[in-house]
């Protein structure tokens, strides 16, 4: 970092991701500094260590460079002005909204956050690494999040187990790999879990980005030692299951609006009993460790839930979620194929049709060399 002529520490030259090379600035770099500074100084301060550091990291914070804005008044990946040219196909400008959850909705500039996105220069999904349906559903865009979610798993959930490519697939044929890629399965699964519930801001929320005609079932950990268990159907909580694994304070947002709710502890054995009953938004009461907490709408009893076992069927075939617009490489030169996508089949070599299909090409151009 240098210090500018305005007086702001500066960090230049700096690579915005693999999008923008040698720029200044980078969004990226900006906003992970403003994420583990307050949390350096919050530790080092619970801890009583690192005194010096800690003046350090709060000089560093106040004297740092405003995040760079583009015309329109949006998130800008970096300033670019050094070296304009894009190499990849990263929405920079959306970081500091997912992974690092400054920006979005009930966080910081949540206006600004939503125009970035709205307005962000790649649209859809061009790789499955790629974590648009991660930042929609931190915006609590619903709809757009499924859309985002099932174009994802189209594009890139190619392989006959249901393993994801990246980058190679639908884009990219002659890349396709023979083993799956955990961060394009990483996308997906946290996707899913961040439209269902969000808890990295220290307060719970239940169902924030579910679309209104999902029936949903699900038991996710929550920042605090939380293990949260809920019920959603046609855009109404049924009801909040909270098992506290800490003793903390539980701080909930209230799913029902500003309704009244009751929260009963769950006993090892007999009915569960009222502990206490909140009215607002925000939800706030003590738990003890190992202790469950089953939070309802005052006025809907237990009683009034039916109950039935889950009986899922076992799966029976192999399911194709993706689709192939056009035919792998190995089938284009040649190499008969059957099966959908058959990276992981192997041939009477014992060699893969992907694998086949690289030997070969590489030995072409060796031989095209010499």
């Amino acid at each position: 970092m240098r210090e500018g002529e305005d007086g702001y520490l500066h960090i230049e030259p700096v690579h915005a991701q693999e999008s923008f090379w040698l720029v200044r600035d980078a969004h990226t770099d900006l906003v992970a500094l403003r994420w583990v500074l307050p949390l350096l100084i919050q530790l080092s301060e619970r801890y009583g260590i690192d005194a010096e550091e800690r003046e350090r990291w709060k000089e560093t914070l106040k004297r740092l460079a405003p995040l760079p804005l583009k015309e329109d008044g949006t998130f800008a990946p970096a300033d670019i002005s050094p070296n304009p040219q894009r190499r990849n196909c990263e929405n920079v400008e959306l970081y500091g909204i997912f992974p690092f959850g400054i920006f979005g909705a009930g966080r910081l500039e949540p206006e600004r956050a939503l125009r970035t996105f709205l307005n962000r220069p790649i649209k859809g999904i061009c790789c499955g690494w790629n974590p648009a349906p991660i930042h929609a559903a931190r915006l609590w865009l619903a709809d757009e999040a499924l859309t985002l979610l099932l174009q994802h798993a189209r594009e890139n959930q190619l392989m006959p187990q249901g393993f994801w490519f990246s980058p190679g697939g639908r884009k990219y044929g002659d890349l396709i790999p023979e083993i799956g890629y955990f961060d394009s399965s990483g996308v997906a699964a946290m996707a899913l879990s961040e439209m269902l519930l969000q808890s990295d801001s220290g307060t719970i929320i239940v169902a924030p980005a579910i679309p209104k005609d999902w029936v949903a079932k699900f038991s996710l950990r929550a920042v605090g030692g939380f293990v949260v268990t809920a019920e959603v159907a046609y855009g109404d909580v049924l009801y909040v299951l909270l098992k506290s694994e800490n003793g903390e304070v539980c701080e909930i947002a209230n799913p029902w609006g500003d309704r009244e709710v009751e929260v009963r502890i769950l006993p090892s054995e007999g009915s569960p009993k009222s502990v206490t009953r909140i009215k607002g938004r925000l939800l706030r009461f003590k738990t003890e460790r190992s202790k469950s907490y089953l939070i309802t709408p005052l006025g809907r009893p237990i009683s009034s839930f039916s109950f039935e076992r889950l009986a899922p069927k076992p799966n029976g075939a192999p399911k194709y979620p993706g689709y192939k617009s056009f035919p792998p490489p190995w089938e284009r030169k040649g190499y008969p194929s059957t099966a959908h996508f058959p990276c992981l089949g192997i041939s009477s070599n014992g060699k893969s049709p992907a694998r086949d299909f690289v030997l070969m090409a590489s030995s072409s151009v060796k031989s095209g060399q010499q």
